[in-house]
Parts: C-alpha cells; structure tokens; sequence
C-alpha cells in the first residue's frame, strides 16, 4: 500500500469553496493558476510546520526473529510493505507480543501480517516470512524525512583543486540546483560551510562551487540553510495522511485572502478562519506523530 497522493484537482476545489468563489467560465473571480502557487506554498508551509516530508527506504527481509533498523533519517514510519509491495502489514498497536507466540516463530510459512515497533528507531515482523536465500525479499518503508537533515549523514565530503566541493550523502539528498545547504560536523573544519548546490550529479551525490584547500573527509552532516525548505514540485508532493490533507486547502485559502488576491470581506473572513483550521491539524498532527 504505497501512500497515494492527493489530488490537486480535488484540493483546487475545496479551496473555491472555502472563499465561497465560484470557478466557472463565465464568473471566475479567483484564477486557478493563483491556487496552484498557494497549494504549492501549502505543500511547503506544511513540510515545514510539521518538520516532515516523505521518506521511502527498502530494507532486506531476512528469515527469523529479526530486529529491523529503519534509517537513521527517517522520522516516522508509517507502513511498511512486504516482499515488492504486494502486501502491505498492519502495525501491532495491542502490546508487545510476546516472543515465543507462534506467529514470531521463523518456521510459520506465508507472509507476514503485522509489524511491531520495538522502539522508535527499530520494529520486527510478526510472522517472518519465508525468505528463499535464492529469492531476495524486500520490505518498504514509508515514512517521513527530518527537513532540517539532509541525506542521513555525509559519507565523503572534497573539496577539489579546482574549487569544486562534492559531497556523498549516506541516503537520497533529495536536493535541487540552486538550493541552499550546510554542512557542519565534519572534522576538517574548513569544510564547514553554507553551500549552493551547483549540480546534482546522482540522488546522493551533489556539488558546489567553493574557494579554499584541497581536502576532504568522512563525517558530518548536510541541512537546509536556516531550515528553508525549497519549492515542493509535483513529484515531491508531501505524503501526508489521508485526513491531513485539507490543511493544504485551508492554508491556501488563507494565503490568497491574506495577499488580497480576493477582494471579498467575506472570503478574507473565511480565510483566517480556515488558518486557524490548518493551525489545530498540524497541532494534532505533530502530537500523533510525537
């Protein structure tokens, strides 16, 4: 059960809705290219208040009783996937199960049907599964990405004679030319620094332009500079959960009101009221996701 996207078709409307505008040929006083740029800037407000975005990691299944890691930069998980995404596991929430329950026994045949968080950071499977050393098996995890943390951690950082710094990130950076990053931590304080990505050259390998000796190292870590997260596109559509996403609604409705992009007393009326709406579900997000 991969999570699916909203669409925006659906939120445009909601939007319309909320200012009480109508969106019809001949009487359209708001423009829909408008709600576009303010459902992208709720994409992004929303990111950034609840300090998350999407994070996908696959992991090997293996046969046992065995204790899963899930990424160091990973927030949150959310589902979690067997063998290809074909069978999607309903998290255990009753208690800790016992260990010598059957259905924690190696030798149960078939998939499994729950996962169980162990702590947050790790879970197990509550039926392992038969794993075919011959036939790998993957497990998908969905979850959310720290924002302010970029790639996990930096697995080799250089800055060559030319003045070009490239950096390896331990997991997918997810960065865009032009964005503006940190690096800091790593042992070689001259390569601390505030960088502008000038290429992105694989999904963990990314380079900027930067004066200075040539040097290199090993650890540290990469975030967005002042914590500003850069313009969402389509394709980095936030992968909030089902009931959250009318707060993308209620955000964008508030910021067409706010810039005066509706001229309607009632509707800039009905905008604040719709930002107090965002504000109580990204409150009660961030509470369940605590």
């Amino acid at each position: 059960m991969a999570p699916t996207n909203w669409a925006r078709s659906d939120l445009e409307s909601r939007v319309f809705s909320i200012l009480f505008e109508e969106n019809a040929d001949d009487n359209q006083r708001l423009d829909d290219s408008d709600v576009f740029i303010a459902l992208e800037l709720a994409e992004q407000a929303f990111a950034r208040d609840t300090r998350c975005y999407r994070r996908t990691a696959t992991l090997l299944a293996v046969d046992e009783q065995a204790l899963y890691v899930q990424p160091e930069d990973m927030f949150h998980v959310q589902d979690v996937v067997w063998d290809d995404e074909t069978t999607p596991l309903k998290e255990y929430k009753e208690g800790r199960m016992r260990r010598n329950d059957s259905s924690f026994r190696s030798y149960d045949a078939g998939s499994p049907t729950y996962w169980i968080r162990e702590t947050p950071m790790t879970f197990r499977l509550s039926q392992a599964g038969e794993v075919d050393d011959d036939d790998t098996v993957d497990i998908t995890l969905y979850g959310y990405i720290v924002p302010l943390s970029i790639g996990g951690s930096i697995s080799t950082i250089a800055r060559s004679a030319a003045d070009v710094v490239t950096v390896t990130t331990a997991a997918a950076h997810n960065l865009r030319v032009g964005d503006s990053v940190t690096v800091s931590g790593c042992t070689t304080d001259g390569l601390n620094n505030a960088y502008t990505v000038a290429s992105v050259t694989s999904s963990v390998i990314f380079t900027a332009s930067d004066e200075g000796e040539t040097e290199n190292d090993s650890d540290g870590y990469v975030y967005y500079t002042d914590g500003k997260l850069p313009m969402l596109a389509d394709a980095d559509v936030p992968s909030i959960p089902l009931f959250y996403r009318p707060a993308l609604a209620y955000y964008a409705a508030w910021w067409l009101a706010d810039n005066h992009l509706v001229p309607s007393e009632v509707a800039r009326a009905a905008g604040m009221a719709a930002y107090l709406r965002y504000e109580r579900m990204v409150a009660r997000f961030c509470e369940e996701g605590a």
